[in-house]
This record gives structure tokens, C-alpha cells and sequence, in this order.
């Protein structure tokens, strides 16, 4: 697998700033032959709580989750797990051929829905069931129906434990689920999060998103930023395309002026991140200053990246030229955080706030060309006015499109760069 990194951030900073944003976009290609190793490890975590007995949803998670078994190629390590306030690993790590697939199957068919909802100790027997192998690609795929029944602290505790150990696909079923917490899964274990709404949804999400993790050449990638500790230090680092996922809690410093941010797997895809620096001190007017070296680290490779450089002027018209990747992504960000809170107004009742922010979050869609967000959005608020972003909510929404609505804010639309030459 090759990496390439492009930087773009505004090349002329105004006397006395001392801030940069970076967009990195990051492009991985296959170089002739697979990557070696490489190999999956694949989990299917059931929800089978009480509530999932209700209006089908656990006879089609099960049928859904039934046909992905029947799909999965000789040679692949996958697992099942049931749970609800305790986790039943139903299939334990095995690798695939025709004959586990049938048994496995089988004891799918046998899981029934009853008791609390536990995603602690879903997590948990999942860590227990991937092997430790350093070039194993490790994901699973967690169906819910509703709340974490987990005590204040435990979650969060038990991500803490996981974290690195494999990536996590959340998914709502039904509209009992709280997007909050799905988000907070799918942020630490770098997967995403979405509502399926129907057996239908369900079979071609695990299709689609098995198909993705398969794709998968290269497992625990991460970027490396060089910073010299005493010119600036990092500030935030996230991905930001496909989905805004915050990478800056879960750094790891290789020395003082050196530190690794995990991305997970990859294949043959491009993603965008945004680095936030702070200078110690801004430059000189005229001054050109490398303030960072990157580079993209797997495995034993280090490929070098380039450096991100700026220079000050005190000229208003270059310094007022903002880099379009770093306008667009900026958007993109103001538009997740219109959208969340928003919606935590209306969980609230503060239906006023709620319009105001919903119809900022709109507009920012709009603006952007997120034709995905525009569309989530217009399900649940009219427009009145869409030059001002003015809108109101709809009467008879559906409690599922207000779920996907949130949780779809974390899923961004890119903006091509040139090319590089």
C-alpha cells in the first residue's frame, strides 16, 4: 500500500497570528501486489434486549444477520455475539468454511430477545475474540435498539479499554436508540453510525460495510505529525471526511516533538483531516517557517509526507485569501455542530432554539453542496426563508428521521483538491 498527502492551509498568515489549519488529504493505493497480511477478523454484535422482540426487529436482525453469515469467504475469522445486560458470545472466533457457516447460522436462528441492554460488555466479549496478530484487520458491526443500560462511566470506561484493539460500525434499529451514544462508540473505535430502519436496511448494511472491511489492505494506520516543541504544538487533529471523527484524545507521543494519531484500516480511499497548530510566537512579516513535517506510518513502513509551511505578510489581500479545502471543512464542521445542537434543543423542548439552529444547520447543507444533509434535514424542518436560513419545524415528524438526522451529521461531503502534480 502507497499513502500519499497532500497539505493545503492558508499560505500567508496575517501579522501576528500565530494559528494554522491544516487540511490533510491522504490517498492510499495499492502498489501492484496485495499487501501482505492484511487478513479480517469480523464480528456481529445482536442486540437481544426485551424490546427487540417487539414489531419483528429481532427476527430481522437475525435473518439479515443469518444471510451475511452465508456470504463470508473461506479464510475469514468471524464471531457472533448476543447481547443484552450480559454478553453471550453465541459463535465463538472461527474461521470460515462451509460447514461453519451452517452451524453458525444455526445458533443465530436459536437467539432470543429478553433482559437489559449492555453495550460495556458487548464490547468487551468482542475485544476477547479478535486475536492480537499486528496485521490483522479487525471489525465489528453492533445492532441496537435501544438506550445503553450501562451505569454513568462504564462506557466511557470500557472504550478506554478497547480502544485500538478493533474499529466498530454502530447501528440504530427501530427508533428507541440514542444517537449520542452511538456516536460516542463509533468516535473511539473509529468506525460510523447510522439508523436502519427495516430487515431490508439491515441485510444491505452488513453486506455493504462487510464488503468495505474485506477491502481493507492495511490494518492500524496512523499520522505522524513532527512538531518542534519549542516553535508551536498541536492543538486538534480530526478526520473530517468521510465522517468527523475527533482523533486527539487517542495521540500517542513518540517523543517530545513527535506524535502518532491512529486512522485505522485502510484500502484503496482518500480521507480528509484538519490539524489545528499554535505557534509559540508568530514570524516575522516575510518570514517563510516549516511548522510541521508529516509523514504516514503502517506497520514497519514510514513514508514521509511533506511539510506544512507558512509564511507572515502584512499584505490584507494575500493574508485574506482562504484556502478552499480549509473553508469547506471549517463548514462542514460548523454545520455538525449546528445540526447536534439543535436537535439537543428540541431532546429538551427548546423548541425556539431549535429552529434557529436546525435552520443554520440547513443553510450550511445547502451551502456546501451536502445534498445527504440537506435532504435529512428537509424531513424534519420546512424552509421559510432560504437565503436567511429561516425554517420551522415540521408537524408529524417521524422519530426515525429525526435519529438519522442527528447522527448523519458526523457524515461529511468532500471537496475534491487538484490533483497534485
Amino acid at each position: 500500500m502507497k499513502f500519499a498527502l497532500q497539505p493545503f492551509c492558508n499560505a500567508y498568515l496575517p501579522e501576528g497570528a500565530t494559528r494554522v489549519d491544516v487540511i490533510m488529504t491522504v490517498r492510499a493505493t495499492q502498489d501492484g501486489a496485495p499487501t501482505a497480511g492484511g487478513r479480517l477478523e469480523y464480528g456481529i454484535l445482536i442486540d437481544c434486549s426485551g424490546s427487540m422482540g417487539e414489531r419483528g426487529k429481532m427476527a430481522s436482525a437475525k435473518l439479515a444477520a443469518r444471510a451475511a453469515i452465508s456470504r463470508i469467504p473461506d479464510g475469514v475469522t468471524f464471531f457472533v455475539i448476543a447481547f443484552e445486560g450480559a454478553a453471550n458470545v453465541v459463535v465463538p472466533a472461527t474461521v470460515s468454511a462451509a460447514q461453519a457457516r451452517a452451524a453458525a447460522s444455526q445458533q443465530v436462528a436459536g437467539i432470543e430477545a429478553n433482559g437489559g441492554t449492555s453495550m460495556a460488555n458487548a464490547l468487551h466479549a468482542a475485544a476477547g475474540q479478535f486475536s492480537s496478530a499486528a496485521n490483522a484487520v479487525r471489525v465489528c458491526h453492533l445492532f441496537t435498539d435501544g438506550e445503553n443500560g450501562d451505569d454513568d462511566g462504564v462506557l466511557a470506561k470500557r472504550l478506554q479499554q478497547v480502544k485500538g484493539k478493533f474499529q466498530c460500525e454502530c447501528r440504530g434499529i427501530g427508533d428507541g436508540w440514542r444517537p449520542t451514544q452511538l456516536l460516542q462508540i463509533a468516535e473511539a473505535l473509529l468506525g460510523t453510525a447510522k439508523g436502519v430502519s427495516s430487515g431490508e436496511d439491515i441485510a444491505a448494511d452488513l453486506e455493504t460495510t462487510f464488503a468495505q472491511a474485506a477491502a481493507r489492505g492495511v490494518a492500524n494506520v496512523r499520522l505522524r505529525l513532527i512538531v518542534p516543541p519549542k516553535m508551536a504544538r498541536v492543538v486538534d487533529v480530526q478526520q473530517v471526511s468521510p465522517t468527523i471523527i475527533s482523533l486527539s484524545a487517542q495521540g500517542v507521543a513518540m517523543d517530545d516533538r513527535t506524535f502518532d494519531y491512529p486512522t485505522g484500516a485502510w484500502g484503496n480511499e482518500e480521507r480528509d483531516f484538519h490539524v489545528v497548530l499554535e505557534m509559540k510566537q508568530a514570524g516575522n512579516v516575510g518570514e517563510q517557517l516549516r511548522v510541521a513535517r508529516t509523514a504516514i506510518v503502517f506497520g514497519d513502513a514510514v513514508e514521509d509526507q511533506p511539510a506544512v509551511t507558512v509564511t507572515w505578510s502584512a499584505d490584507a489581500s494575500m493574508t485574506a485569501r482562504i484556502d478552499p479545502q480549509v473553508a469547506h471543512y471549517t463548514g462542514q464542521a460548523e454545520l455538525a455542530e449546528a445540526t447536534r445542537e439543535g436537535f439537543n434543543a428540541l431532546d429538551r423542548g427548546d423548541t425556539q432554539t431549535a429552529t434557529v439552529r436546525l435552520g443554520q444547520a440547513l443553510k450550511l447543507a445547502q451551502d456546501s453542496g451536502n445534498e445527504e444533509a440537506t435532504r435529512r434535514l428537509a424531513k424534519v424542518v420546512d424552509v421559510v426563508d432560504a437565503a436567511q436560513g429561516t425554517v420551522r419545524l415540521r408537524a408529524g415528524v417521524r422519530k426515525t428521521d429525526i435519529l438519522e438526522a442527528e447522527v448523519g451529521a458526523t457524515r461529511t461531503v468532500r471537496r475534491s483538491p487538484p490533483k497534485a502534480p
